[in-house]
């Protein structure tokens, strides 16, 4: 599970990345478009770079819901740790009073034939 998050996490910040590039290149070619009117159509350009926030926004709002889901399984990761250490601590515990009981009851065994002689 979290490698598949992981995974689609980079995904999208990839995604985020080549679209913030794209919008840069958009942004410097209408600069050029409006500043130059012959070098190209800017009502296209300005469709183009406004496509481009919108599946930018898009991606960044996924990339904050992915990030926050992997945090989330990464605290219940940490939750199942611990319950796991504290499993094994009282594993050990019973293991050890369990130890202790039959060394008891083997010295009362003991002590009542002793007396009993």
């Amino acid at each position: 599970v979290y490698h598949s998050m992981k995974e689609k996490y980079e995904l999208l910040m990839t995604e985020v990345q080549g679209l913030e590039k794209e919008k840069a290149e958009l942004a410097v070619q209408l600069e050029h478009a409006t500043v130059d009117p012959t070098k190209g159509c800017s009502v296209s350009i300005k469709k183009k770079l406004e496509k481009v926030e919108v599946s930018l926004s898009r991606a960044r709002s996924e990339t904050r819901r992915h990030q926050e889901m992997y945090r989330k399984a990464e605290q219940e990761a940490q939750k199942c740790r611990s319950l796991e250490n504290k499993i094994s601590h009282l594993k050990q515990g019973k293991a050890a009073l369990m130890r202790k009981q039959k060394e008891a009851a083997a010295k009362h065994k003991e002590f009542t034939e002793t007396k009993a002689r």
